[in-house]
């Protein structure tokens, strides 16, 4: 279990700086106006573990189509149930 898991972690070492190279390469053909969305989006992004406290404490209203169990829509869940009618 043990080299599995030094094996798993020395793949994820190895991929790190392909993704990051890839991200560069990605980010380098944005227009001024994509990479401007893009810091909103990485802002809202930063937001997501707090949205997801203050919906959990009933604070914030979710988003349509996330109100059931396990955040799944309705209508993957009949009923609310899984599994449908009993």
């Amino acid at each position: 279990m043990g080299k599995l898991v030094l094996s798993i972690q020395s793949l994820e070492q190895q991929a790190e700086p392909i993704r990051s190279s890839f991200q560069q390469q990605a980010l380098a053909v944005l227009t001024a106006d994509q990479k401007t969305k893009l810091t909103a989006l990485q802002n809202a992004a930063a937001l997501m573990p707090t949205i997801h406290e203050a919906t959990a404490l009933n604070l914030l209203t979710p988003p349509k189509g996330s109100e059931g169990p396990g955040g799944l829509a309705p209508e993957i869940v009949p009923d609310g149930r899984f599994g449908g009618p009993r």
